[in-house]
């Protein structure tokens, strides 16, 4: 009986620590859109749309959705360029605004994608719908994803 207890007891340690390790490697910023509902991505991933807001605690810090600029080649369609996609952020700190920064997403130039603000990297990781030739810009509801990570 000592033996099966041992077993058990080693194979806890081992769930709790791979938990442990997980939540700790996940460790995220804390954010909830504009309507104060929790994302509930996961990781430290948001998605926003055009005029919504992330907040994010104990920072202080919101981050605002401005407005999406869509140049990329629809998905229908062979172009000879790729295009690119430009998510227009502002982010404030205690009503305080800390500048207009656009996160461009273009093939070879992934720094484009990435604004450094108060200690936080902000990163845009994608955004959809994805353009389609029979579809009219004016009628898309962009979702852009941003990454939130303290640097």
């Amino acid at each position: 009986m000592t033996t099966v207890k041992r077993i058990f007891y080693g194979i806890f340690v081992v769930l709790l620590t791979i938990l442990v390790s997980q939540s700790m490697a996940k460790a995220q910023v804390q954010g909830c859109s504009q309507s104060g509902h929790p994302v509930t991505t996961g990781g430290n991933q948001f998605p926003l749309r055009v005029d919504e807001s992330l907040f994010l605690e104990p920072a202080s810090l919101e981050i605002k959705l401005l407005n999406i600029e869509d140049s990329r080649c629809p998905s229908d369609v062979q172009c000879i360029w790729a295009g690119q996609v430009t998510a227009t952020i502002s982010v404030i700190s205690d009503g305080q605004s800390l500048g207009v920064f656009p996160l461009t997403l273009k093939a070879g130039q992934e720094d484009l994608a990435v604004a450094n603000v108060e200690g936080h990297s902000i990163q845009l990781i994608n955004v959809v719908p994805y353009p389609m030739s029979t579809q009219s810009k004016e009628t898309l509801h962009y979702i852009a994803t941003l990454a939130v990570s303290q640097i």
